[in-house]
């Protein structure tokens, strides 16, 4: 027999672990606010557009972090994450590159972003000429009010503060990008590709089993459109229900 290879006596007839029971994976549930509320959340900041941004986009917080002004291509309207700022439980905030193999995730601009970043640049104006000569340039979009990076410390403080302010029920940071992947899927119809993307997930099936939640007349909402196109010749357009319940439309 080679030597390294287990013999005869070696050998045991059950594999101890047939007899463990194998945990059972369950994921973390999310809070997701109205659009209502979601509204009352935005209309609510009078400073610190990170969360708006966040909002809008969906990026991480780490992401938002890390942003810098050298990756907003303002010209053709991209918003370039390159540079990521994660917390890591023992080691702190560690700054990593993307590993995208462009070099960066691009984000299409909306409106909207645009609006947010052109009055956080406003901002950090006044916030440099107030810090003066304890002004620290980093090329940051989103940082302290000195120029330093912001602590993801410091930033939960500033969002539980303002979801308080909003007279919101109190959620996770990272519960805004859940909120805006579910929003997104909404809004999408059908494109799921597109809400992928933006959101910068590998695969669809990421995006599609995350932040696709069951939405109270969504379901009807589809099936009404089918119907529409196989029933209408079979059962006269006047016959067709009108998505309502009415005193004789049985419920």
């Amino acid at each position: 027999m080679r030597s390294g290879q287990p013999s005869v006596g070696d050998l045991i007839a059950r594999n101890p672990l047939d007899r463990v029971t194998k945990p059972k994976y369950t994921p973390r549930e999310h809070i997701i606010h109205t659009r209502e509320e979601a509204r009352t959340f935005l209309n609510s900041l009078s400073a610190h557009r990170l969360f708006a941004l966040s909002l809008s986009t969906g990026m991480h917080r780490g992401e938002l972090i890390g942003l810098r002004w050298i990756d907003i291509d303002w010209e053709h309207g991209y918003l370039n994450v390159r540079v990521q700022r994660p917390y890591r439980p023992g080691r702190g905030v560690v700054e990593r590159v993307t590993k995208e193999p462009r070099g960066a995730r691009p984000i299409e601009m909306t409106d909207a972003d645009r609006r947010i970043l052109q009055d956080q640049r406003q901002r950090l104006d006044q916030d440099r000429e107030r810090a003066g000569t304890l002004w620290q340039e980093h090329g940051l979009v989103f940082p302290s009010r000195v120029g330093t990076p912001l602590s993801p410390r410091t930033l939960h403080r500033l969002f539980t503060r303002q979801l308080e302010l909003a007279g919101l029920r109190h959620i996770r940071l990272h519960d805004l990008r859940h909120m805006v992947g579910t929003f997104l899927i909404q809004d999408s119809e059908g494109d799921t590709t597109a809400v992928q993307n933006r959101l910068g997930h590998a695969k669809v099936t990421t995006t599609m089993s995350v932040y696709m939640h069951d939405q109270p007349g969504r379901q009807k909402k589809v099936a009404d459109k089918t119907a529409a196109s196989l029933f209408a010749d079979v059962m006269g357009s006047h016959e067709m229900p009108s998505g309502r319940t009415g005193a004789g439309s049985p419920k």
